[in-house]
């Protein structure tokens, strides 16, 4: 992960027992860039059974990183209903429900324009 962190992120992690399995020890890795970060949790790098992560988690609040393709902080409400085909909405929070399970996409909007998106993935 070292490696692969663009310059200019900050890079952290933190190792801390498995729930389901005390004998696994997981890292939870974190991607800080401006006033967004991403984290990988689950990650047992010594371990090839446990090496992939069992959860992604993002909160964006800049356009620092891009996480969704084609959508950034900052763009229109109707510009992003038409990039992810959907219908419009009076609601300032818009969930998309991706193919995946145990996803949750949540896109939130203040006066039209998208200030936060919350994004998770993951097993658990």
């Amino acid at each position: 992960m070292r490696h692969v962190a663009p310059r200019g992120y900050a890079l952290r992690y933190i190792t801390e027992p498995n729930r389901q399995d005390l004998a696994v020890v997981d890292t939870v890795y974190t991607l800080r860039a401006g006033n967004s970060e991403l984290v990988f949790g689950g990650i047992t790098p010594l371990n090839p059974t446990h090496s992939t992560p069992y959860w992604i988690a993002a909160t964006v609040r800049d356009r620092s990183l891009v996480v969704y393709p084609g959508v950034e902080v900052g763009m229109s409400k109707a510009a992003f209903l038409r990039l992810v085909g959907a219908p419009s909405t009076p609601c300032d929070t818009v969930e998309v429900v991706p193919s995946e399970q145990n996803a949750s996409h949540c896109f939130i909007f203040a006066h039209d324009t998208l200030t936060v998106m919350w994004l998770y993935s993951g097993d658990e």
